[in-house]
C-alpha cells in the first residue's frame, strides 16, 4: 500500500458514507479528501482536492434537483481522461452484465456488488491495491463479467454516451447535450438516431426504457431519494 491514499466518495447515502469513514478509520495512510451526494456536488470538490482512488456509487442522483441517475457512461470516461492518476473503484448494488462490462471497458478498476459482504469487510486492501494500479473485482462481479452475456445491440460506446446523458437529464435538448458533450447538435442528433435504429424505437423516451431493458443503462431507483 502507498504511504498515503487520498480517497473520494462519491455516494447518495449519508450513512453509507459514514460506514466507510468508520470502515478505513483504522487506516491512517487512506484520507478521504472529499464526499458528495450528488454528481453536481461532488464534481467543484474534486477538482479542488484530487484523489488517488474515487468509490463511485452508480445510483446517484446528477444534482440536488434533478433526481435521474448520473450518466455513468459519460462521467466514468471522463474522469479517467481528466484524472489520469485516479483509480475508479465501483461499488453498486448493481449487476447488470453489460453494464459491468461497459464499465470495464472504460477503464474502472474494480467493481464490488453491494452484496459481496466479504469484499467490503476487506475495503482497506482492496483500496491498497487499486492505488497501486492493481485491479479488484468482487466474486459477484467477477462472476457477472464471465458469465454474464452482454446485449450491447450494436451501440456504440460514444451512441451509449449520448443516451446516457438524455437520461440523465430527461428535459435537455440535443443542443444542451452537444454543450455537455463538447460536439454539435447535428452530431448529437444523429447518434440518437443510430441508437434509435438499433434499438428498435422511434423516440427518446422509448430509447431510455428499452436500453434499460438490455441492461445498457442503470435502472432508476424505484423510490428515488432526495440527498
Amino acid at each position: 500500500m502507498p504511504d498515503e491514499i487520498r480517497l473520494a466518495i462519491l455516494d447518495d447515502h449519508p450513512s453509507i458514507i459514514d460506514g466507510y469513514r468508520y470502515r478505513l478509520a483504522t487506516e491512517s495512510r487512506i484520507k478521504i479528501v472529499a464526499t458528495g451526494l450528488n454528481w453536481e456536488e461532488f464534481e467543484p470538490k474534486l477538482a479542488s482536492n484530487p484523489a488517488d482512488v474515487l468509490i463511485l456509487d452508480l445510483c446517484v442522483p446528477t444534482s440536488a434537483d434533478n433526481h435521474a441517475t448520473i450518466p455513468v457512461q459519460h462521467v466514468v470516461p471522463a474522469l479517467i481522461k481528466q484524472y489520469p492518476g485516479m483509480h475508479i473503484l465501483v461499488i453498486s448494488m448493481f449487476q447488470q452484465p453489460a453494464l459491468v462490462e461497459e464499465l470495464a471497458n472504460a477503464g474502472v478498476s474494480g467493481y464490488i456488488v453491494k452484496q459481496d459482504s466479504l469484499s467490503l469487510q476487506q475495503l482497506v486492501n482492496v483500496i491498497g491495491i487499486i492505488a497501486g494500479g492493481g485491479f479488484y473485482f468482487s466474486p459477484g462481479a467477477f462472476h457477472i463479467l464471465h458469465t454474464g452475456r452482454s446485449r450491447r445491440s450494436g451501440l456504440s460506446p460514444r451512441q451509449l454516451e449520448a443516451l446516457s446523458m438524455c437520461a440523465a437529464y430527461p428535459n435537455s435538448t440535443s443542443k444542451d447535450i452537444a454543450n455537455m458533450l463538447g460536439t454539435s447538435a447535428p452530431t448529437v442528433r444523429n447518434l440518437l438516431s443510430m441508437a434509435y435504429r438499433r434499438l428498435s424505437v422511434t423516440n427518446r423516451a422509448a430509447a431510455i426504457e428499452r436500453a434499460r431493458e438490455l441492461s445498457l443503462l442503470p435502472q432508476e431507483p424505484i423510490n428515488p431519494q432526495p440527498p
